[in-house]
């Protein structure tokens, strides 16, 4: 189904409706059997409770969402003497499903920080007893290539239309 041949397809039979095709999304689960994460950094973590103290803080735009409907539940900072090299973080999608988001520091660039703090997460998200999933656009390699990294498997991806 996502050929181009089908996309095209897609696309043309959307316009008939005055959409287009706009965006796709592919979606990850937990391998299973992806290694653990080695620890490499050190971490904390921030309870839903304690998440707050970034509010506002510009670096954690895809990790935080500050959304009632989907609130931030978990996350965890690699930190390197007292500066944040990146943190992922966990929204709750709905009772058994969290979605993990990410980001990485201008620090952290180029560490492998963004594999790193997604794997814990994921494996903390699953000791609770939740399923963890990663989400990216098609075009985001490099969040591609962390969800692998992390220990995803793409199972699934969404397609998204808009008004022409």
């Amino acid at each position: 189904l996502a050929e181009p041949e089908s996309l095209i397809k897609i696309h043309e039979k959307l316009g008939e409706y005055g959409q287009k095709l706009a965006d796709t999304h592919h979606h990850y689960l937990p391998a299973l059997y992806a290694p653990k994460a080695e620890k490499r950094y050190d971490v904390k973590w921030y309870e839903q409770d304690e998440i707050k103290v970034f509010q506002g803080d510009n670096r954690f735009w895809e990790a935080l969402l500050f959304d009632e409907l989907t609130p931030d539940m978990l996350a965890v900072c690699a930190v390197e003497n007292d500066t944040i090299l990146g943190m992922a973080s966990v929204t709750r999608d709905c009772d058994k499903l969290w979605q993990i988001g990410v980001n990485v520091t201008e620090e952290g660039k180029g560490k492998g920080i963004g594999a790193y703090v997604t794997s814990l997460l994921k494996e903390q998200v699953m000791e609770r007893g939740v399923v963890p999933f990663y989400s990216t656009v098609e075009s985001h390699i490099k969040s591609q290539k962390v969800a692998f990294q992390a220990g995803f498997e793409p199972v699934m991806y969404e397609l998204f239309s808009a008004a022409k």
